[in-house]
């Protein structure tokens, strides 16, 4: 209740003010009597000091697994650095991509030297989606939208990298009323879904009851009709058994040379067996055999021709590919992404997708692996962590978010979005209209940046004329000038890994920020973090990192080693590991455990080691 910055941030996302431990009650009633539950605020650790942040996160790691229940990552970084982090540790691990990346049209073109526009933005685009080829597992799913631009460039660039895939295109019209062009009106935005050749990875479309496929259940196909008839398929001609009106059972494939008076066959307990044989008495064929039909008996049902007079078996089918071209109004960029954006009170933004559009591309891809991880690394306004908050609300499913965004509205849409629908889907001028949203436990992370290495360099003071300083600085300043800078990454400074400075710039001023060199190393090392522990001993504060990677258990531990007991420092981290029972050891810094190695050279080499 002291904490004035949460209560702020509360209030200005919420609309609610909070004065006592009530207010954070729905309905301000108790949270044992009439089902009441705690309101779903986020708490954000950013406005909380650091005992705070390792004290929760010690908490949950004790009866859970923190990677498992951790519903996102966010990186705010230049996407191409943010891969490269994150490849250790996801590697063959996604099961979607999604990306949106800029268009290139007069609008959204991307910044580019001389007259190379398009070539540059395939360069862009060709690093990008080869290495990020690498986080698919097995049925992996990458799906990008593009417009008119550049999809033709696209797709051949799609056929290079992707040569072991399916690659089909789909048309979207995200924009019903049109753009305007010399000749035509552009209403339509297309995606390339790439998938693997074999195997179903692209799940039915579900429809409702009013949208549903309804048919007859006898293939009543014309043209080539031997291929519809019986004796094209003898396990397709069995009886269907009807009772009041209700399908009660399934009969066995008639012999080929035995053949009903008709269609509909009454025997003496009133049982009704019918048969797939049309008006003019054509013996056919049901649409699935006897030994596959009990998988589809929930989508049949009965009609009983009143003129005929006779029952015909329907089926009424809710699960359908998807068609290659979306028409859903639902799939409005205008209504709902920018109007969507603004009723949340996000302000405007521009081209956001609709959040349908982005929730059928999900539900395709991951409709019964509920547990998965969608990648967006083109995040925007972060409408994939809407839209898989989305479905994990329908189906109470546990899929993954990770978004990277380079751009200020990391900070201003993205974070501020996934907070608003944690607590609530229906918003209205800014303000919840229920509190119907499902919680969510993300952690979002800023990357050193390309302008912020060239901020950390040293430089030694040229020994050179001021006439040969010019070639010189252009050949050997950045290799020999700064061979003894240690802000690349200085390994001395691990000594006291929670003291780790770095200088960024930030909104053009340099500043000076404490990195997080255990959770940089645990993603370097690609490990599943299990759970932390903190402690004071031996005269400093400890981290322990417990997690996994590839089957082996690996505790890490973190300390000060200015002026510390080794020997005391030993029984410490022997004594706060042994339950744990590690195959790997990783500590900073010198010690004498047994079997330990040390942090600083495998830090090294991950960090600066070349991607394939």
């Amino acid at each position: 209740m002291n904490n004035k910055k949460q209560l702020e941030e509360w209030e200005e996302l919420f609309g609610i003010e909070v004065k006592d431990k009530a207010d954070l009650i729905e309905d301000n009633g108790q949270l044992q009597l009439n089902g009441k539950e705690w309101k779903k605020l986020p708490i954000d650790t950013k406005y909380f000091d650091e005992e705070f942040k390792w004290k929760l996160l010690v908490a949950l790691s004790e009866s859970n697994d923190l990677d498992e229940i951790l519903d996102g990552v966010l990186i705010k970084s230049e996407n191409w650095q943010a891969l490269n982090l994150l490849l250790g540790k996801y590697r063959e691990k996604i099961k979607t991509i999604y990306i949106d990346p800029p268009f290139n049209s007069k609008s959204s073109e991307i910044l580019y030297k001389n007259n190379y526009k398009h070539s540059s933005w395939l360069c862009l685009m060709e690093n990008r989606l080869a290495l990020s080829k690498q986080f698919l597992n097995a049925k992996g799913v990458y799906v990008v939208s593009i417009d008119e631009n550049e999809q033709e460039k696209l797709g051949l660039l799609i056929d290079s990298i992707f040569g072991d895939y399916q690659k089909t295109m789909i048309s979207i019209i995200h924009n019903p009323s049109g753009i305007q062009g010399d000749n035509f009106s552009y209403t339509n935005e297309f995606a390339y879904f790439i998938y693997p050749i074999k195997g179903r990875v692209i799940y039915p479309e579900e429809r409702t009851e009013e949208t549903a496929d309804i048919r007859q259940f006898m293939n009543t196909a014309k043209g080539d009709t031997v291929n519809y008839l019986r004796e094209s398929g003898p396990n397709c001609f069995y009886p269907i058994l009807v009772k009041n009106g209700q399908i009660v059972g399934f009969g066995d494939p008639l012999p080929l040379d035995i053949h009903p008076v008709s269609s509909n066959v009454v025997r003496k307990d009133g049982i009704v067996e019918v048969y797939p044989i049309d008006d003019e008495g054509v013996e056919r064929k049901w649409v699935f055999s006897r030994q596959s039909v009990e998988k589809i008996k929930d989508e049949l049902f009965v009609r009983y021709d009143l003129k005929k007079k006779k029952y015909i078996i329907m089926r009424s089918k809710k699960l359908i590919n998807y068609k290659t071209v979306w028409t859903d109004t639902k799939y409005s960029a205008k209504r709902y992404g920018t109007l969507l954006i603004k009723q949340m009170g996000l302000g405007n933004f521009d081209f956001p997708k609709s959040m349908w559009t982005i929730y059928e591309i999900v539900k395709a891809t991951m409709r019964y692996e509920i547990d998965t991880v969608v990648l967006d690394f083109f995040a925007g306004s972060g409408t994939t962590a809407h839209a898989v908050m989305k479905l994990n609300k329908e189906d109470a499913g546990k899929r993954k978010f990770i978004l990277v965004e380079m751009a200020d509205y990391f900070d201003t849409v993205i974070i501020p979005r996934i907070k608003k629908v944690a607590y609530s889907f229906n918003w209205k001028d800014g303000k919840p209209q229920e509190m119907d949203g499902i919680g969510v436990f993300f952690k979002y992370h800023t990357l050193e940046q390309y302008e912020d290495a060239l901020e950390n360099i040293e430089f030694e003071k040229p020994q050179k004329t001021p006439d040969e300083f010019t070639d010189y600085f252009v050949k050997y300043m950045l290799e020999w000038e700064t061979k003894n800078s240690k802000t690349f990454l200085n390994l001395d400074e691990f000594k006291d890994p929670f003291n780790y400075k770095l200088k960024i710039i930030e909104n053009y001023q340099p500043k000076t920020i404490t990195v997080d060199v255990a959770e940089t190393f645990n993603y370097l090392l690609g490990l599943h973090v299990k759970g932390y522990k903190t402690l004071e001993d031996n005269n400093r504060q400890y981290l322990f990192v417990f997690g996994e990677k590839e089957g082996r258990r690996i505790a890490i531990i973190w300390r000060s080693i200015k002026d510390i007991d080794f020997e005391k420092d030993k029984e410490v981290i022997e004594e706060n590991i042994k339950d744990f029972k590690p195959d790997e050891i990783y500590i900073n810094g010198d010690a004498v455990v047994k079997g330990f190695k040390p942090v600083e050279p495998l830090f090294k080499s991950l960090m600066f080691e070349k991607v394939e």
